[in-house]
């Protein structure tokens, strides 16, 4: 009887665990559609924020994160790619541990040399990483744009 359970505690206490879970991402864009701010003359103000979250249970290391602007279904007007270094260099993490998240906060100005375009725009999010096993994950959010009321703290000139 000794015997049997000496084996059966052996064997629990050697026996094979599962592997970690690869790595997914998802990502979120607060507000969607993003609201473009009118400032002076053709320049508007756009404020956004991405949610990243690892949702697969894997440490993830944020490698690229690109957006492509897009207008009238499908024409590029404007695209923009940071690779690790970059999103470093800004300030904005890299890593997004297990069931956790990150956030990269945005205010960015952009000359609208029409504002028709506001409401034909589109941007494609696509943010690349690797998780902690060497799995490739991607994650993709597509958000709009529509103009929102000037800016109360700017004086006209």
């Amino acid at each position: 009887m000794a015997l049997a359970v000496a084996t059966l505690a052996t064997a629990c206490a050697t026996a094979p665990q599962a592997p970690p879970s690869p790595g997914r991402l998802t990502v979120r864009v607060t507000p969607n559609p993003i609201v473009a701010t009118p400032l002076e003359g053709e320049k508007f103000r756009f404020d956004f924020e991405l949610e990243i979250r690892e949702a697969g249970g894997s440490d993830v290391s944020i490698d690229r994160v690109s957006a492509e602007v897009l207008a009238f279904g499908g024409l590029r007007i404007a695209g923009r790619t940071m690779n690790a270094d970059e999103i470093e260099r800004r300030g904005f993490a890299t890593k997004v541990r297990g069931g956790d998240a990150i956030h990269y906060s945005f205010s960015q100005k952009h000359d609208v040399p029409d504002e028709r375009l506001l409401g034909a725009v589109k941007a494609e999010l696509l943010i690349e990483g690797t998780d902690a096993l060497g799995n490739k994950t991607t994650a993709r959010a597509t958000v709009g744009v529509i103009r929102g009321e000037p800016d109360a703290s700017v004086t006209p000139n």
